[in-house]
């Protein structure tokens, strides 16, 4: 479903029905003003909907082969791949939230602690993106000083 749109000079370009974009989760509304990001939203790039596209038709085309021995039959479901972006969009969303209130719940432990050996609020607050970056890197197995250099530990 393409629409035309005239363009600047005479010159026109196709447009994409919105939902159709939105559906496969492409759709870029024009830039907020608001520097906080949406976590309820994930605009995925062409390369992550073509592999996920790829992916899903190979995973469902492999399950239709796998139960019903026909060609054809595995051409018909794998086109059911093409909501596989759509899966992959959610379940990005879902684990971004999860990340979220991770390093949430380490700024309110990083706080706390700071809190209770007694420094003000003002400079628990200002250390606290300091603590939680270092228990990020460990627990991902990275070194990290307070000098902010990062080398991965063996």
């Amino acid at each position: 479903m393409l629409k035309w749109q005239a363009g600047s000079g005479g010159i026109g370009r196709f447009q994409r029905n919105k939902w159709i974009s939105e559906w496969a989760g492409i759709y870029r509304p024009s830039k907020k003003t608001s520097a906080l990001p949406d976590y309820n939203e994930y605009h995925m790039k062409s390369s992550e909907i073509a592999v996920s596209v790829v992916c899903g038709a190979v995973v469902m085309g492999g399950v239709a082969f796998v139960f019903f021995k026909s060609i054809p039959a595995m051409l018909v479901l794998a086109l059911f791949g093409l909501y596989a972006p759509v899966l992959s969009r959610r379940q990005r969303i879902v684990k971004r939230k999860a990340q979220l209130k991770l390093q949430f719940k380490q700024m309110l432990a990083a706080l706390s602690s700071s809190l209770s050996a007694g420094k003000s609020v003002e400079s628990a607050f200002q250390d606290a993106p300091l603590d939680v970056r270092l228990a990020l890197s460990e627990s991902r197995g990275y070194d990290c000083q307070r000098t902010g250099n990062y080398r991965q530990t063996p």
